[in-house]
């Protein structure tokens, strides 16, 4: 992380994270609550909620993500949409 963070965060949005120490807090955040969230950081309007598809050994192999315009994913249906998102990605985790 520090090797990427030395290169130089891209700016895609005006949402992007670009700040070093940011990126490291919402990395602690998304590991602490297990799924992430993107509110436009990549896409203007667009919301994704990922979380991560694990093998055996508990390593992070792939994600599972949904993903629509933020209109339609409004900020009060993050935590239920989340729930699911986390929930799938255990079934396939569970099923590697």
């Amino acid at each position: 992380m520090d090797a990427i963070i030395a290169e130089g965060l891209k700016r895609y949005t005006d949402a992007t994270i670009t700040d070093g120490r940011r990126l490291r807090a919402e990395l602690r955040r998304i590991r602490e609550r297990g799924y992430a969230v993107d509110e436009g950081e990549h896409q203007p309007g667009i919301r994704c909620i990922g979380a991560p598809i694990r093998e055996q050994l508990g390593r992070v192999i792939a994600c599972l993500s949904v993903s629509g315009p933020a209109r339609g994913m409004p900020k009060d249906q993050i935590p239920e949409l989340a729930r699911i998102v986390v929930h799938h990605a255990g079934l396939i985790s569970a099923k590697l």
